[in-house]
């Protein structure tokens, strides 16, 4: 196999028989992987799996515990340092909340160690990512109003959350789906809807201290004729960053653009492939090194795709020999990846009637010198 083959379904666990909603994976220690999702109840919870190196998941999971006893409406879930973890949620349509918590190594025990209120009241469409040191950047559209801010905080390795640092309105109009990824110690990207039909891309600084600018030349347009829906972003290597987007047929589109390390926006020649089949929603993707990118995405009957691309430095796109596989035939419905262990990669998905299930699957990595893959997936180091 070729770097960003994909292989095959080593193995599957339904983690949750009752529904839930929004799982998002991220590696905790070795073998355990934490998912936080909301469940039927509304109310949020993690829990803990293992997924070895060939793929295999023990029948049952490690541990589960409630991290919000109110309603989670969506999930942003990421690693701060250690055993320390961040959940962003908004809570009871009232508040968007920002968590850090707890996992052991063996995933046994979660426990909540500190909370922070971010945005105003039914803030949504939020994300965050690290910037340095212990700088971290919250991103968000203020429901009503529905523009954009970015807002900053600390949070230290003992998962102790400051005060805000500083707020910024990036977007005064409208800024739906927004995702907010680090490109240099001082500049951030946020990949957003704009507008019904117009997806666009534009970048902030951010000081040692928290506070936030713009910079010229931004927004920049991706599309105007896509649907109304969800986009995922991510760096690929060097400059080069992919979007991914449904047109306005739903068809799954990658677009790619340069970002400098001054938040110089690009956009380049040869920039957009199709993917997948007629239909592409509710997207994840993530570098897997080299540029290679995975992408996971529910289909046109619900079922999960999974598929591979490289995006090199020059923004050029390609795609591996075998690049799409079809994860689950029945549901594959909002569906996240994190990087396991060597080939080996994990997906948490609402499947058939909106339970949860984690499976792993094979996609052929190549070596990362400057860490495991799966940390550049958690927002440590882009």
């Amino acid at each position: 196999m070729g770097y960003g083959d994909i292989g095959s379904v080593q193995d599957s666990l339904e983690f949750d028989a009752a529904d839930i909603f929004t799982p998002k994976i991220v590696h905790v220690f070795e073998d355990i992987y934490a998912i936080a999702c909301q469940v039927a109840d509304l109310d949020g919870w993690i829990y803990t799996v293992k997924v070895d190196a060939l793929g295999a998941i023990p029948a049952t999971v490690e541990a589960s515990a409630e991290f919000e006893a109110e309603a989670a409406n969506g999930i942003f879930f990421m690693h701060i340092a250690g055993n320390v973890f961040a959940v962003l949620t908004r809570v009871s349509w009232t508040e968007l909340r920002l968590r850090t918590i707890s996992i052991s190594n063996d995933g046994k025990t979660i426990t909540n160690i500190a909370t922070r209120a971010v945005g105003a009241p039914d803030s949504d469409f939020f994300s965050m990512c690290k910037v340095a040191g212990s700088i971290y950047a919250v991103v968000y559209r203020e429901a009503g109003t529905a523009d954009g801010w970015v807002k900053t905080f600390t949070i230290t390795d003992d998962g102790a959350i400051s005060a805000e640092l500083s707020d910024f309105e990036f977007d005064a109009n409208e800024a739906d789906f927004c995702v907010i990824i680090r490109v240099s110690d001082t500049v951030c990207a946020i990949a957003y809807a704009s507008a019904t039909a117009t997806k666009v891309v534009t970048t902030i600084k951010i000081d040692g201290l928290g506070s936030i600018s713009d910079i010229a030349g931004g927004p920049l347009t991706i599309t105007t004729s896509s649907r109304y829906s969800q986009l995922a972003f991510c760096h690929t290597t060097g400059d080069a960053f992919a979007v991914a987007f449904q047109d306005a047929s739903s068809v799954g589109w990658v677009k790619s653009i340069l970002i400098d390390e001054d938040g110089v926006m690009t956009d380049p020649a040869k920039a957009n492939l199709e993917f997948g089949p007629a239909y592409m929603d509710t997207p994840n993707i993530i570098d897997i090194g080299l540029g290679l990118c995975a992408l996971v995405y529910m289909g046109l009957n619900n079922d999960g795709f999974v598929c591979t691309f490289t995006v090199d430095k020059e923004g050029n796109i390609t795609e591996p020999t075998t690049h799409n596989l079809e994860f689950d035939t029945g549901d594959g419905k909002t569906p996240h990846i994190v990087h396991a262990i060597g080939d080996i990669y994990a997906i948490a998905y609402k499947g058939v009637d909106n339970d949860g299930w984690v499976c792993s699957l094979d996609i052929s990595t190549p070596p990362v010198a400057t860490g495991a893959p799966h940390g550049m997936m958690m927002g440590v180091y882009p």
